[in-house]
Order: structure tokens, then C-alpha cells, then sequence
């Protein structure tokens, strides 16, 4: 097991005991890899957008489903106002007296 003092050796020195070129030089490689990881964090948040605009995307078998849907209602509707009719027409020969009540 490594003691203090020779943790305190592998570490890099503070950053007013190196020259200014270094300094420098270690704020370019900081920038060079903040930029980098932005670069990858941008990446994935592009690839998750992707992936979800996918699965917001309606697949073929949705849009059949809607569409059969919208059939079924529609015809729903039109056998409603048949049966509606045929109900007013039968009222009206019951209170004519044509059909037997």
C-alpha cells in the first residue's frame, strides 16, 4: 500500500509551479476533451431523438387498425339512421292503423 507521500509524488503539480507554455498547453488538451465529450453527448442525444421519432412513427398495421376504425364507425353511423328511419316509418303505419299493434 502506497503511504501519503507517495501519493503526493504522483501528483501533478500545482498549476503555479508550471511553466506557462504547459499551462497552456493543459487548458488546449481540457478544452480538446470537453469538446470531445460534448461531441459524444450531442451524438447520443441525436440518436435517442431518432429513436424516438421512430417509435412515435405509426406503423402499417396502426394505420390499418385506424383505418378500419373509421369504416366501422362510419358504418356504425349509416346502419343507426337506417334503423332510425325504419323505427319513424313503423310509428307512423302503427298510428295509421296499417299494422297491428
Amino acid at each position: 500500500m502506497p503511504n501519503g507521500e507517495e501519493d503526493r509524488r504522483h501528483q501533478q503539480p500545482p498549476m503555479m509551479f508550471i511553466s506557462k507554455s504547459e499551462q497552456q498547453q493543459k487548458l488546449a488538451n481540457s478544452s480538446a476533451e470537453k469538446v470531445d465529450v460534448g461531441k459524444v453527448i450531442l451524438e447520443e442525444q441525436n440518436r435517442t431523438k431518432d429513436l424516438l421519432v421512430q417509435l412515435l412513427q405509426p406503423t402499417g398495421v396502426e394505420n390499418m387498425l385506424k383505418n378500419l376504425e373509421a369504416k366501422v364507425i362510419e358504418q356504425d353511423i349509416h346502419w343507426r339512421t337506417v334503423v332510425q328511419a325504419k323505427d319513424k316509418e313503423l310509428t307512423l303505419l302503427k298510428s295509421a292503423g296499417a299494422v297491428g299493434q
